[in-house]
């Protein structure tokens, strides 16, 4: 892997305090990785952390998010199904339809559920080439690449979800910022992430989910 040092995306500062460092517990990449605390603003990052340049190994074609959920049991199907349709019906307390972006796409099981609604028009944006590959092939509309200003260029969205997606970004400010870019007036952006200093990141400490290093970039 190729690591390069980052200073924090909130305030710019490069003054911070080891928090945690764990190896990879879920591909099981080599080394040991750090989160580090901003002594200035308290935001949690990684640093060093993959470069670009390391993307493919860190997200290789086997990751879970990026698989064919048709190869898998039919009880998974249905549990992730149920937790988009959840998803969705809680969007559509503030937004009742309209053009939707998923950032970070994946396989594209959550648009490939928004379609069933004939009031949404679904997008999707995914780097991985294999999992872009199979959402297309669900005839959804996708772009692989991440989220720049010419994607789905003259395109404006009434909302934007990024599922679990943030705290991958390497730079998270700027696509928050191209976000609201694409947004129309009144959109909403939704999206979830792992929050630090809840009872979860208490109990398990360093083996916490939101500490998924080294892909997890930030943790809020």
């Amino acid at each position: 892997l190729v690591l390069e040092k980052v200073k924090c995306n909130l305030c710019g500062s490069d003054q911070s305090t080891p928090l945690i460092h764990r190896r990879d517990l879920l591909i099981f990449l080599p080394g040991e990785f750090t989160m580090v605390k901003c002594d200035n603003c308290g935001l949690v990052y990684e640093t060093p952390r993959p470069a670009f340049e390391s993307w493919q190994a860190i997200y290789p074609d086997e990751y879970e998010p990026y698989t064919d959920l048709a190869e898998t049991s039919s009880l998974r199907r249905i549990a992730n199904a149920y937790g988009h349709r959840k998803k969705i019906k809680w969007i559509e307390k503030f937004q009742n339809g309209g053009k939707i972006c998923d950032v970070g796409c994946a396989n594209g099981d959550f648009l490939f559920e928004v379609q069933k609604d004939n009031k949404w028009n679904a997008f999707g944006v995914e780097p991985s080439e294999s999992a872009a590959k199979l959402a297309k092939a669900r005839n959804l509309r996708i772009e692989t690449g991440f989220l720049g200003e010419d994607t789905f260029e003259g395109e404006k969205f009434d909302v934007v979800t990024m599922w679990n997606v943030i705290e991958h970004l390497g730079d998270p400010l700027a696509t928050l910022r191209q976000i609201n870019r694409k947004l129309n007036p009144r959109g909403w952006l939704v999206f979830t992430t792992p929050i630090v200093g809840t009872i979860g990141s208490w109990f398990f400490g360093r083996h916490w989910m939101g500490y998924e290093l080294p892909r997890h970039f930030y943790v809020f």
